[in-house]
């Protein structure tokens, strides 16, 4: 959402964000974004929960309507199984600002089921973690949802919902799920 100048709310979808910020990333090379994105701060203890989930068994993807290109980055650094997003072409590993496939919502949701589909885990047995309304389809077919810093519409939403600065408490949550069990 953008405020014009006479002050009308112009509503912008995701795409159309992606399309609007495209042209930033034209002739970047990918190498640059990975640097860049290695000196960024993230969430504390993300590599610690993912280890964690990873020794559990747990098959970790990341799905998002972000730029396929900074999703991989982290997806690679932290070892998810899989990952998603929307992509950006690319010529000899430089980023020509043209989308190539967007990741909505409801893509989002088909990679979901498809991962499941393709490791044989029912629906009822995933947790999904999310923060925005694209993560809403996932939520309402996930056997658990938990939103996570998330805006309010999504917390309503979810199973449970968390506001912390620190990632180690979903493996809390996670402990406590498995107690009820």
């Amino acid at each position: 959402m953008f405020l014009g100048k006479d002050t009308s709310i112009v509503y912008l979808d995701n795409r159309e964000v992606a399309q609007g910020t495209a042209n930033l990333f034209r002739g970047v090379s990918t190498n640059t974004i990975n640097e860049l994105l290695n000196n960024i701060p993230t969430i504390a203890n993300m590599a610690r929960v993912y280890l964690n989930l990873k020794e559990r068994g747990i098959v970790v993807i990341l799905a998002s309507i972000q730029w396929r290109f900074l999703v991989e980055q982290f997806a690679r650094e932290y070892g998810f199984d899989s990952y998603c997003g929307t992509e950006m072409k690319r010529l000899n590993g430089v980023l020509t600002g043209e989308m190539e496939n967007y990741c909505n919502a409801q893509d989002k949701l088909q990679y979901c089921l498809d991962i499941c589909k393709s490791y044989n885990i029912p629906g009822a047995d995933t947790i999904a973690i999310g923060d925005c309304r694209s993560d809403h389809p996932v939520f309402r077919v996930a056997g658990k949802s938990i939103a996570f810093n998330a805006d309010e519409d999504t917390k309503n939403l979810a199973t449970y919902s968390l506001e912390t600065s620190d990632l180690s408490y979903i493996l809390t949550l996670l402990d406590k799920l498995d107690e009820l069990i």
